[in-house]
């Protein structure tokens, strides 16, 4: 198991939100979830959504590439009843 945890938007992802809200945003600030769990890594997986009240209601999926972000390898270790 890979548990993901968000450390904020990264340089990209405050140019990339920035452009999406039309607001300031800044390194370290976070957007989507605190962190996830997968069974294996994938680099293409988003961390949630950030959502924003505006006339169009934005829903934006937050893609790994715009976070500062940590892998933790956790090893499932199976237990046999006797």
């Amino acid at each position: 198991m890979i548990k993901i945890t968000n450390k904020g938007l990264n340089e990209f992802g405050v140019k990339e939100m920035t452009k999406l809200f039309r607001r300031k945003f800044k390194v370290g600030q976070m957007a989507g979830s605190a962190s996830k769990t997968q069974q294996k890594f994938n680099p293409d997986t988003t961390m949630g959504n950030y959502f924003r009240k505006t006339y169009n209601d934005n829903v934006i999926p937050i893609p790994l590439s715009w976070l500062h972000y940590e892998l933790i390898e956790y090893k499932i270790v199976k237990k046999t009843i006797v």
